[in-house]
């Protein structure tokens, strides 16, 4: 055969049409023979739309529940007990302990960085007090009261020389 003869056998081919007695009996014919799925949800709602309920339909009814429930329940087994030690990111007690944990390192670096900032000033309030062009460090009044300050302190018992010092200490750094 040559290409000319496939071509006009093809077109040929597409003009036939069924006849339509014939096209319907084959569809009902087809149709009969199939026979509905005895599992799944769309077989068994086409079954009871069809025939009505069957005897069997309390026992069905009561097995996909059970089946339903043994899903619900593994599922939530698994993710509770099973899966924080294959996915630790389930575990929502091991999420707040860390997040806990995440706080208190980042309030101990606030705490820090407070304390640090503290130094700082008062670091930089003694350096410029220091580099002042005041003398008030070696003013001969503010080294007598000093003076006068620490043989008061030689004479204090321990508990008075403490609360002396944090004054003085306080005195010193205003």
């Amino acid at each position: 055969m040559t290409e000319k003869e496939i071509l006009k056998a093809i077109k040929h081919f597409q003009a036939i049409q069924p006849n339509k007695d014939y096209s319907k009996k084959s569809r009902l014919t087809l149709l009969s023979h199939i026979q509905p799925s005895r599992f799944g949800v769309r077989a068994t709602l086409a079954s009871l739309l069809n025939n009505g309920l069957s005897p069997k339909a309390p026992l069905q009814l009561a097995s996909f529940i059970a089946v339903m429930a043994l899903l619900i329940g593994g599922t939530y087994y698994a993710t509770t007990q099973i899966s924080p030690f294959f996915l630790p990111g389930l575990n929502q007690d091991r999420i707040v302990a860390e997040a806990e944990m995440i706080e208190q390192s980042i309030s101990i670096e606030l705490d820090k960085l407070d304390y640090f900032v503290y130094v700082a000033e008062q670091s930089n309030d003694m350096l410029n007090s220091v580099a002042s062009s005041e003398f008030n460090h070696l003013n001969t009044t503010t080294i007598e009261k000093e003076a006068q300050q620490l043989e008061k302190v030689e004479a204090l018992s321990d508990n008075e020389l403490s609360g002396e010092l944090n004054t003085l200490l306080e005195q010193l750094t205003q």
